[in-house]
């Protein structure tokens, strides 16, 4: 018996093959797959050549399979369905899902919007499960190409071309310091606030930054308070200034309960400072720099782009976001 050959076969004579299995008629089979009477009998003559064998003979009830046909027919239609599935876009389903899924995000924005992520991911599925690294040890760029985290929040430079990413929040530095701090009095600048005494936010590869930049296998990861901190606790910073570090710790949540009783101060997150500043009894001095602006941004592996889960992620990120905005009032 002849065998057809997949190099040479046709796949569109499968839907033919399908369709008359389905409804025993030429031109209901044509009307399905939208061709004329005459293709679907010039295909069923291409199938019989190819099969070695008459697959459908006319009968009382129409086109009627042989038994070659009906043996063969599940298959045929399995493997139509693979191919739809190849071709169609992909779907993601939360409500039908069960996935964990890996996130990498800094202090600041695990606090402000993973509240809202959460609720979100349990309206949709409670089988989802996210686990989320706040520390900053590691190298990012290594752990994306390994798989090993799905997606990360942060403040970056170069994103490098294997890397894909998205701006999610604008933010901006803000000098912080305990409301009746006895400088306030004196009006300050910029360049006044840099001779205090300061607290001083550094993340564990401080040691390794240049000017505020942890470059890790192409990816530019900027830390918060190295914009005015390049490693030691008295140095220059990049803007001239000697920089007077009492205190450096690796969050900048502590921050805002060490300044409420000390007369530190620290360059913070305006998100960060304007959400904790009433609770903690802070005020805030304008940092007059050109520069003063920054994006949190998301961060994923290319080789995931097409993933619709991650992209499901990701929406949820920007929907946080929102959620956030309303509540606080904030824009």
């Amino acid at each position: 018996m002849r065998r057809p050959r997949i190099e040479t076969f046709d796949l569109n004579l499968l839907r033919v093959f399908d369709a008359l299995f389905q409804h025993g008629s030429v031109t209901a089979a044509g009307d399905e797959i939208g061709v004329s009477s005459s293709a679907i009998s010039h295909s069923l003559g291409r199938l019989r050549e190819l099969f070695d064998d008459e697959l459908f003979v006319k009968g009382p009830a129409g086109m009627m399979p042989t038994a070659r046909a009906a043996e063969i027919a599940d298959r045929v239609a399995a493997v139509l369905i693979q191919i739809r599935d190849v071709l169609e876009p992909p779907q993601f389903k939360p409500e039908l899902t069960e996935r964990n899924f890996q996130i990498r995000c800094n202090h600041f924005i695990s606090w402000l919007l993973l509240p809202h992520l959460i609720s979100r991911i349990r309206a949709d599925n409670r089988d989802i499960r996210v686990m989320v690294k706040c520390d900053d040890g590691g190298v990012i760029a290594d752990e994306l190409d390994a798989g090993i985290i799905d997606l990360v929040v942060g403040t970056f430079g170069h994103v490098p071309e294997r890397l894909a990413s998205e701006p999610l929040l604008t933010d901006c530095w803000t000098w912080v310091m305990r409301a009746d701090h006895p400088a306030l009095a004196d009006g300050l600048t910029s360049e006044q606030i840099f001779k205090l005494p300061q607290l001083v936010i550094a993340n564990s590869g401080v040691g390794r930054s240049i000017d505020g930049v942890l470059v890790e296998a192409g990816l530019e990861r900027l830390a918060v308070a190295d914009k005015t901190f390049l490693g030691d606790l008295k140095t220059t910073s990049r803007y001239n200034t000697q920089v007077n570090g009492a205190l450096v710790i690796n969050s900048a949540l502590v921050a805002p309960a060490v300044l409420a009783q000390s007369d530190l101060v620290a360059l913070l997150p305006a998100r960060l400072a304007t959400a904790m500043a009433k609770a903690n009894q802070l005020a805030m001095v304008n940092f007059d720099r050109p520069d003063n602006h920054f994006e949190h941004c998301l961060v994923w592996h290319r080789k995931h782009g097409a993933d619709p889960a991650i992209a499901w992620l990701r929406s949820l990120f920007r929907t946080a976001v929102e959620d956030w905005k309303k509540k606080s009032g904030e824009n």
